[in-house]
């Protein structure tokens, strides 16, 4: 009798992409790796708070996606799968795999399908602040806000993002702080904001998580306003291995807002992983 056959999923089933241009990234310590990925409109400074206390206990290399700071935009349509194959592509050329990967958001998108494309790569997955599907008007919201910021500019599109990211109060008490988040989402060239807003709407694997046989490790911010309870639910659910934390008081860019809780937990698990090779 034949097997039940896997579901398919354009993305994670999607051709792998070929020779793809290097991938900007910052490297720092020694020991095993471990990669950090960033989330839509950002960069590898997302994690500044978080790579020099990663340092001391393994090498942190944090990227810049394509599209994002100083990584080129491929040739050809921009999709997670095509993101997902840049990162397994450095890891085969710094020659350290299996990594740990560290995703905040559209980063965990990413690594998620990395796990589910090059599941040999990957040694365990960190996800933050991400979900593994979104309902059909938030994949059209992304689209539409691509859309306006390429009619508009960046800036046309900050007060519907930013905002979200942080606890009402946070920005006011950390404004310095702030700015600088604002001022990298204004940095993005809009044409390319658009194309990975795109790529990041596509999101949408629930019924493949099973498939991912790595450790796997859930933070999520308790206020965030994704829904973050039933994000946690969805991976302790779908990954019978998976682990999830809830962090109080806090909302979506836990490495900015939070870092201290976020390294703890971070260095605490990964000194729990049995030792890579």
């Amino acid at each position: 009798m034949a097997d039940t056959a896997r579901p398919t999923n354009a993305v994670i089933d999607a051709p792998d992409s070929g020779p793809l241009p290097p991938l900007w990234y910052e490297r720092t310590g020694s020991g095993p790796l471990v990669l950090l990925l960033h989330g839509l409109s950002d960069t590898h400074q997302l994690w500044r708070h978080v790579a020099p206390v990663l340092a001391d206990h393994c090498t942190a290399v944090a990227i810049d996606h394509y599209a994002h700071g100083h990584s080129p935009m491929p040739e050809g349509a921009l999709t997670t799968a095509v993101m997902a194959d840049g990162v397994a592509q450095l890891i085969e050329r710094l020659g350290m795999g299996p990594a740990v990967v560290v995703g905040l958001s559209m980063g965990g998108g990413v690594a998620q399908v990395l796990a589910l494309r090059r599941p040999e790569l990957v040694r365990a997955l960190v996800l933050v602040s991400t979900s593994s599907e979104f309902k059909p008007s938030n994949r059209e919201r992304f689209r539409a806000r691509g859309e306006k910021a390429v009619r508009e500019g960046m800036a046309a599109i900050i007060e519907e993002t930013v905002p979200r990211w942080f606890t009402p109060e946070w920005p006011a008490a950390n404004p310095e702080v702030y700015a600088s988040i604002v001022a990298t989402v204004l940095a993005n060239p809009p044409e390319r904001f658009a194309a990975a807003s795109q790529a990041n709407a596509e999101r949408g694997w629930t019924d493949r998580l099973g498939e991912i046989r790595c450790p796997v490790l859930f933070v999520g911010g308790e206020l965030d306003p994704m829904g973050i309870e039933g994000v946690a639910a969805t991976f302790r659910a779908q990954i019978p291995q998976a682990r999830t934390v809830i962090v109080p008081a806090v909302s979506h860019l836990i490495p900015i807002q939070k870092p201290a809780d976020l390294n703890s937990i971070l260095v605490g698990w990964l000194a729990e992983l049995a030792p890579a090779g």
